[in-house]
């Protein structure tokens, strides 16, 4: 899909971009006494996401929602759907969001050491299978963090508009918790050596072109 958008050219009808996404409005959902600290520090992850540069290599149309409920495994293919949250966004943030779900969903309760070795894993071989098919340098994929953050606040700020914190059940509650906890201390769902990993992936493709 990222190779193909490249050179798209939207007809009549155009997606929206990342920006004008309704949640980054935070303090519309979150509550300013409360939650005032994760308000600035999600204003501060999309300025900061601002200041990257939009070039025909790092951004254009992404489905910008990929998680294990959005894919079917088949017959060795992945048929990926729902594309209604698709945006003009970094193509990067196509990769964080496959690594951050499988993480959060598996691992949520566990330790940061236990979820930056599962996401070692996850994101290795998404780099083996995405970098045969497009280009993306090694300093994009260093920010992913950025995206892994604004996720966190996106996913805290999602749950805060669909459930009214009178009726929210224990494992609502629980979700909620752990999201808003990570956040405030500042810690993401992995803590990842990119280099490393995209440089495993760079020799692992190269052994499969051999």
């Amino acid at each position: 899909m990222h190779q193909v958008t490249r050179v798209y050219q939207a007809g009549e009808y155009k997606r929206d971009r990342w920006e004008e996404e309704d949640l980054l409005n935070f303090s519309k959902y979150l509550d300013e006494e409360k939650d005032g600290a994760i308000i600035l520090e999600g204003e501060k992850v999309v300025r900061e996401l601002k200041r990257l540069p939009e070039t025909e290599e790092s951004f254009g149309l992404i489905h910008s929602d990929i998680h294990p409920g959005n894919f079917f495994y088949h017959e060795g293919h992945i048929h990926i759907f729902d594309f209604d949250d698709s945006t003009y966004h970094f193509y990067v943030s196509d990769v964080a969001i496959p690594v951050y779900y499988p993480v959060w969903w598996k691992h949520r309760g566990e330790s940061l050491a236990v979820r930056s070795k599962y996401g070692e894993k996850v994101l290795y071989h998404f780099l083996v299978g995405y970098l045969q098919e497009n280009r993306l340098d090694l300093e994009w994929i260093k920010r992913i963090p950025h995206f892994l953050k604004l996720r966190d606040i996106e996913l805290y700020t999602v749950f805060q508009k669909k459930w009214d914190p009178r009726n929210r059940s224990e494992q609502e509650q629980e979700l909620v918790d752990g999201i808003r906890k990570r956040i405030v201390h500042d810690e993401s769902v992995v803590d990842l050596d990119y280099e490393k990993i995209y440089k495993r992936a760079e020799q692992e493709i190269a052994k499969l072109n051999r």
